[in-house]
């Protein structure tokens, strides 16, 4: 299916989208007979691509359909989850009556953080939210990434220390079955930072959250 969004966008130029039927006649064409693609196409995809025995009835075996729309639809799904993860943050920090801003903060080379009590000019408390459905590198830039923020944090926190002044708190939530595949990226993203919670451990935040004196 990959290979496939692949083919799309190198004839069309564009995103992977719902398809014209002008569009899913020339994409079939191409499956059948990669070499009648002259145009777009490269070479060596059409070289490397085939269909697997049988095709047919594959495209007859309704579980097999459904399989593959669920791959299609992973991505999209994993970010809704993530957006309503980080919704549910939003909430909890509401109910408890704190007030909090998202974007761009200082004292981490201006990144931008999910949640950040109370602003983003004196923090005390930033938050940020992840959730993996499937396994992909870029689990580990966020790994490192967030890494160098929770250095910059302790840093901050060394200023302020000396200033007798609070510092800011890095927390974590994290989940979803993508973080399991890369256990190394979820020790560091569960190990650089002060509180590390899942989805379960929403009553544990909230906790943490009422405890913060701003």
């Amino acid at each position: 299916m990959e290979r496939l969004k692949r083919i799309y966008q190198a004839i069309y130029k564009k995103g992977w989208k719902k398809l014209e039927k002008e569009e899913c006649q020339r994409i079939a064409s191409f499956l059948i007979l990669p070499n009648s693609e002259i145009t777009f196409v490269p070479e060596f995809i059409k070289r490397s691509f085939c269909l697997p025995d049988g095709w047919i009835k594959l495209l007859q075996n309704e579980n097999f359909l459904k399989s593959i729309i669920i791959n299609v639809k992973q991505a999209d799904y994993a970010v809704k989850i993530g957006m309503e993860l980080e919704k549910e943050i939003r909430q909890t920090v509401e109910a408890l009556g704190l007030p909090y801003e998202k974007g761009g903060v200082e004292i981490v080379d201006n990144k931008e953080v999910d949640v950040v009590i109370p602003n983003r000019k004196k923090p005390r408390v930033l938050i940020m939210s992840s959730y993996q459905l499937t396994t992909s590198s870029s689990q580990s830039s966020k790994a490192n990434e967030q890494g160098r923020m929770y250095q910059d944090i302790q840093t901050y926190n060394r200023r302020r220390k000396n200033m007798k002044s609070p510092g800011a708190l890095f927390v974590n939530v994290v989940d979803g079955g993508g973080w399991l595949a890369r256990s190394n990226d979820l020790q560091r993203m569960w190990t650089e930072c002060d509180y590390c919670f899942t989805y379960s451990d929403m009553e544990a935040l909230r906790e943490l959250l009422s405890s913060i004196q701003l």
